[in-house]
């Protein structure tokens, strides 16, 4: 398959690619020879990980914090909205939901 052009094309590649890139990832992990009990407990980024990383220390501090606060939700809905303005322009805005079901329906709707 040529270099891809956009990502769909990227992912299909690696799609096709999963069985050599395990192989790899396996050859790679047992040269740096991990401990047994240490194997499966490494946590990666947040960002679509299997298996996360535990929160930072400043981060869960934060989340202390704020978790006591009595904040109106439209305090952090406004929030939101601002920061999606602020980067992609005021000709888009953001809609907060809670579950992906929520999400769903309001791109139907």
């Amino acid at each position: 398959m040529p270099t891809p052009k956009y990502k769909f094309q990227m992912y299909k590649k690696l799609q096709m690619e999963k069985a050599e890139i395990f192989e790899e990832a396996k050859k790679f992990a047992e040269e740096l020879k991990i401990p047994t009990e240490l194997k499966g407990a490494f946590g990666l980024t947040g960002a679509i990980s299997g298996c996360p990383s535990p929160l930072r220390e400043d981060i869960e501090k934060a989340m202390n914090i704020e978790a006591v606060k009595v904040v109106p939700l439209n305090v952090y809905v406004d929030q939101i909205r601002e920061i999606v303005k602020d980067v992609y322009g005021d000709g888009y805005d953001a809609c907060p939901v809670n579950t992906c079901e929520a999400g769903l329906w309001v791109s139907i709707d």
